[in-house]
């Protein structure tokens, strides 16, 4: 049940998926679905557009990161910039503490509250 597609993913990230990288990026997919099923159980129940909106961040995160490195710096004559990254996926698909609280659902407000994993 992929919630996204390959070109979902393309877009996200603003250019076209190659063919080197399609079968890379539709196992990010099911890596990122399968890690919220582990915390959420059964994807069905939440927001789809939420959910969708969660794997393709996930996939493309990891895609244009997939090394996991938290920081990415470059030179060019005096000139020297750095990007600064979550660095979390240490090499694969992860979910962010922030995209999982997207897919709770909102407290009642009561006494006591019951949400997924």
């Amino acid at each position: 049940m992929a919630v996204v597609s390959v070109e979902d993913v393309a877009k996200g990230m603003g250019r076209p998926v190659d063919e080197l990288n399609e079968g890379q990026v539709a196992q990010a997919i099911e890596d990122a679905e399968t890690l919220l099923r582990i915390k959420l159980g059964d994807l069905t129940s939440l927001d789809q557009v939420v959910l969708k909106l969660v794997v393709r961040l996930a996939v493309t995160d990891y895609i244009q990161n997939p090394e996991g490195a938290a920081e990415e710096s470059w030179t060019m004559d005096d000139a020297s910039h750095t990007v600064k990254r979550g660095g979390a996926s240490g090499g694969r698909v992860a979910i962010l503490p922030e995209w999982l609280e997207w897919l709770r659902p909102p407290s009642s407000g009561g006494s006591f509250s019951i949400a997924p994993g």
